[in-house]
């Protein structure tokens, strides 16, 4: 888990960089909770998070998000098999 100050900065920065691209709808792919308060944070600052990442993902990143998809080998079973050449 990050300190208390890494993650702020890691939120402001977030803010800073969607704000200055113009982006309305940024995206986090990451299965770590140590994102949860960046996704809630731009929720809050009027942006529309989606994320992405393995189910393993904790309830609150997954919440933080508008819309939370699962990816990875349990959410693409055999296509993911198949790429893998498996």
């Amino acid at each position: 888990m990050l300190p208390p100050l890494c993650g702020l900065l890691m939120f402001h920065l977030g803010t800073l960089r969607c704000r200055r691209a113009g982006a309305s709808t940024p995206s986090l792919t990451s299965s770590d909770s140590d994102f949860t308060r960046l996704a809630q944070g731009l929720r809050e600052g009027g942006f529309a998070v989606y994320g992405f990442g393995e189910s393993r993902t904790p309830h609150a990143l997954r919440s933080a998000c508008r819309r939370f998809e699962i990816v990875g080998k349990a959410a693409n079973g055999a296509a993911a098999a198949a790429v893998s050449g498996a």
